[in-house]
């Protein structure tokens, strides 16, 4: 039967009864958990409680081991095989597989929810080892490096757009879509010459041809090179596929 972490900090004198009040009040105000606390508040303490004894304290309470992750061999082939919101959700690091048992480093007892998301992937019990906060976030932001959501989401976005727009493209207009994209570039043409050389015209330009042999034949050619590139536009812009 294991004592309560409390119990087990002052029978081994790590905070004094006085401490472990003010701590809890702490843990409650900001709601952590306990060990957590005093991993936070260990420096205020006269006797400079190290971190290794306030997590031997715990998992003892908790009956679970405690190692040092630098101590440990990870097998990155286990953690890749995990999704990096499950580890960041549930703070766990699986880092291998061993007689049977998925090894996971966490700083608490994890949750039966991640137990079952592990056992999803792994098809196999779950083993938690111990670590200290400080080394599980460590961990966590290197095997499980945290991805830009919105900038991803954009991205796709913008993606899939992007090959809906060219597939579209890509499809042959029908009847109807081809007739539309034949007299709409026609008419704007049209107008476009019409209004290019009345503009010319109305404003004596090119100058220097006004009234002269050559006026007209530049005003029309100046708005069939108009005409023509708006016509195209036009065309392009018509021979997209509407769904």
């Amino acid at each position: 039967m294991h004592g309560t972490f409390e119990d087990i900090l002052t029978a081994k004198h790590i905070v004094s009864a006085e401490q472990l009040k003010q701590i809890k009040r702490y843990a409650d105000s900001v709601g952590i958990d306990l060990h957590e606390a005093v991993l936070q508040q260990r420096n205020t303490m006269t006797q400079g409680v190290a971190a290794d004894a306030v997590m031997l304290a715990y998992s003892e309470s908790v009956g679970l081991p405690f190692v040092h992750i630098g101590d440990m061999t990870v097998d990155e082939g286990v953690t890749a095989q995990v999704k990096a919101k499950i580890a960041r959700h549930y703070g766990i690091v699986p880092f291998a597989v061993n007689a049977g048992f998925v090894q996971v480093f966490a700083c608490k007892p994890i949750l039966p929810d991640a137990e079952e998301a592990l056992k999803a992937v792994f098809n196999l019990p779950v083993k938690c080892l111990l670590c200290s906060p400080n080394e599980l976030n460590a961990a966590v932001t290197h095997y499980f490096p945290q991805v830009n959501t919105a900038a991803a989401q954009t991205g796709t976005a913008l993606s899939a757009k992007s090959r809906h727009n060219k597939t579209a493209a890509q499809k042959p207009l029908s009847d109807e879509e081809a007739r539309n994209r034949l007299l709409g570039s026609i008419m704007v043409f049209n107008f476009s010459v019409f209004f290019i050389c009345s503009a010319l015209y109305y404003l004596h330009l090119p100058r220097g041809l006004h009234n002269t042999l050559w006026q007209f034949p530049v005003l029309a050619l100046c708005g069939i090179i108009g005409g023509a590139v708006a016509a195209y536009i036009t065309w392009k812009k018509l021979s997209v596929h509407k769904e």
